[in-house]
């Protein structure tokens, strides 16, 4: 009787999964030719899913069985073992989970500090290199150096008319 019990467990687990992976495409199919491929990518997308659950490293399944061995209580049978240690065993995969997006997220972050250092730098860079020419091509460019020469050279034109004649 329990065994029907499990087996009925595992069947409606299993189709919620299905339905929640259904409703997941529905909420990406929009057109009518979407549609036609619904199904097929429901059950992919639901096979490569129980794929990656069943693809636990054994050194998970022994550690998850040995803690479930040391809280084991007189009396237990070894199917409540099995299914305690499965429950250690799904707790310690979300544990690497979280600390594998954690490192993932800390990792993201130095490296959006260091793409943000270098930018720094090269705007600093920037500046100094604007600034550099900027004063040399202020004085090569100082607006009153024209008119200067301008007024000299006629001035000197004028002393030359005046001595000359």
């Amino acid at each position: 009787m329990y065994e029907f019990y499990q087996q009925t467990s595992v069947i409606c687990a299993c189709l919620a999964v299905t339905y929640a992976t259904l409703f997941n495409c529905l909420k990406n199919f929009n057109s009518v030719g979407d549609w036609a491929n619904l199904g097929v990518s429901a059950i992919a997308e639901w096979a490569v899913m129980k794929k990656q659950q069943k693809q636990v490293s054994p050194e998970t399944q022994a550690e998850a069985m040995a803690i479930a061995k040391s809280t084991q209580r007189p009396g237990q049978s070894k199917e409540q073992t099995k299914l305690i240690a499965q429950g250690i065993q799904k707790g310690i995969e979300q544990y690497k989970k979280q600390q594998k997006s954690k490192r993932r997220d800390a990792d993201k972050h130095r490296k959006k500090q260091q793409r943000e250092k270098a930018r720094q730098a090269e705007a600093a860079e920037l500046d100094s290199n604007q600034l550099l020419p900027q004063t040399s091509s202020d004085a090569a460019t100082n607006p009153r150096l024209p008119w200067i020469l301008l007024l000299l050279s006629w001035a000197g034109f004028a002393l030359y008319l005046a001595l000359v004649p």
